[in-house]
């Protein structure tokens, strides 16, 4: 059991790791562009994929809601 506990920490680091990746991509696009991007997938029969397009967008809220309140 713990060898999946490590494993599953693993992955969310991965993860995470990576959803910052892709969101460094995005800097500098229109909002409406990366939207348009996270829509192509969003509809994925990759149920999968959909969670990591939720998950890139929750996080990209985060940080729009953290420059507003820091300007």
């Amino acid at each position: 059991m713990n060898n999946a506990s490590e494993k599953i920490d693993q992955l969310a680091i991965l993860v995470n790791q990576r959803i910052e990746d892709i969101i460094k991509e995005f800097e500098g696009e229109k909002i409406k562009n990366i939207k348009l991007t996270l829509m192509d997938h969003k509809f994925e029969l990759n149920s999968t994929k959909r969670k990591i397009v939720e998950l890139i967008e929750e996080e990209i809220a985060l940080q729009i809601n953290e420059q507003q309140l820091t300007n």
